[in-house]
């Protein structure tokens, strides 16, 4: 990703995008699980993986089947590719256990051969007798390309979406604010975006990152 917005392609590479500055989840309760299940199809068009395995699914059925009932994060892994620390334009991510799921907006993304979808999330209110909204974000300034963030984009295990069907609506307790406790809460997703930092230097180099994303199953 270019702060300096979209690019060429990088020769042998995919295109540069530019950052995503719009609050986000990349997955769904809905396109999670569908998203594992393509892995076992021949790479669609937009996967970039493509090019390194032709037809052949990242997962072969053998052993699909052997995955498909476990527990499953996927999961970003997030690097600045710049000498330089991140200034202009850094990555955030927001406390899940500060989002009711009513904020929660589903977005389709609509590629040439399927359906996708990602969550974005509405304004939230500040609560009586508070001045600041229920949303706690948090961010590593100036990264180094020597260092790395994880961003969970699902975890089929998650405390909000644990145990309902394919697309079917949480019941109405789990819409509730999760609250920071001695509840035990376990994230389904993380909400990240770029932002911008009122305190980066006017003459601040743009920002270039990359970011992969990965699957891990758990026999837990």
């Amino acid at each position: 990703n270019s702060s300096k917005g979209d690019a060429n392609e990088i020769k042998g590479g995919n295109k540069v995008q530019s950052v995503a500055s719009i609050v986000h989840g990349d997955y769904t309760v809905t396109s999670a699980p569908k998203r594992v299940e393509l892995l076992r199809e021949p790479p669609k068009i937009n996967d970039t993986y493509k090019k390194l395995y032709g037809d052949n699914p990242l997962i072969p059925d053998s052993e699909f089947e052997s995955l498909r009932d476990k527990r499953y994060c996927l999961i970003n892994v997030w690097r600045n590719i710049n000498p330089y620390p991140v200034s202009e334009m850094p990555l955030a991510a927001c406390d899940a256990a500060s989002v009711p799921l009513s904020d929660l907006v589903t977005f389709e993304v609509r590629y040439q051969d399927r359906t996708g979808e990602n969550y974005l999330v509405g304004y939230s209110e500040a609560p009586e007798g508070q001045d600041r909204p229920h949303h706690r974000w948090v961010y590593f300034p100036h990264m180094t390309r020597d260092e790395v963030m994880f961003i969970k984009c699902w975890d089929s295990k998650g405390s909000d979406f644990a145990g309902l069907d394919l697309g079917a609506e949480p019941p109405e307790e789990r819409k509730t604010l999760r609250r920071v406790g001695d509840e035990p809460y376990l994230a389904s997703l993380a909400l990240h975006s770029a932002f911008k930092d009122p305190t980066t230097p006017a003459d601040s180099k743009s920002r270039e990152s990359i970011e992969v994303r990965t699957i891990a199953f758990f026999d837990d």
